[in-house]
């Protein structure tokens, strides 16, 4: 008996971009944008070559951008300018939507920016030697939360320490 083999999204639209293949069932991605650009994009369903918005991701392949995801990057980011976007974090995952009179999966940005991902900080200890001066920079206003937060994990503790 021989199996067929039935043809699905991936075979048949653009596997250099991010798909909602890509997208684990009902999970998301957290992303780093690395740039996001206008350029020529070939349309798989009409053979012609257009102008679209791409978003590249740091280790995944880039976003073609429709216009409800670079809404949703605007609102999560705070800006509606490209540049601003560059080395933010952004979440994706997927929604089943009606489009072009059929039912498909399609990427969707979530509007409001995840918490920045550990990896990218240091966590700040009291026993850092720089922990007092960074309390006091806190203290005079040298400094804000909100800096620390970008630079430091700092838990709950060492909050308390700090202000």
């Amino acid at each position: 008996m021989e199996l067929k083999k039935a043809w699905n999204d991936k075979d048949v639209l653009n596997p250099k971009f991010l798909g909602s293949w890509d997208i684990p069932d009902g999970g998301t991605i957290i992303v780093k944008i690395l740039k996001s650009q206008t350029e020529e994009v070939d349309n798989f369903k009409t053979n012609k070559k257009e102008n679209k918005l791409v978003v590249y991701l740091a280790c995944h392949k880039p976003m073609v951008c429709n216009m409800t995801n670079a809404k949703a990057i605007s609102m999560a980011l705070k800006s509606k300018y490209l540049e601003d976007w560059n080395n933010k974090y952004i979440e994706i995952g997927t929604k089943r939507i009606r489009a072009f009179g059929e039912e498909t999966d399609a990427l969707r940005v979530k509007n409001v920016a995840p918490k920045t991902p550990v990896l990218n900080k240091t966590v700040l200890l009291e026993s850092d030697k720089n922990f007092d001066v960074i309390k006091q920079a806190l203290k005079e206003g040298k400094t804000t939360e909100e800096k620390l937060n970008e630079k430091y994990e700092i838990s709950q503790e060492v909050w308390k320490i700090l202000k």
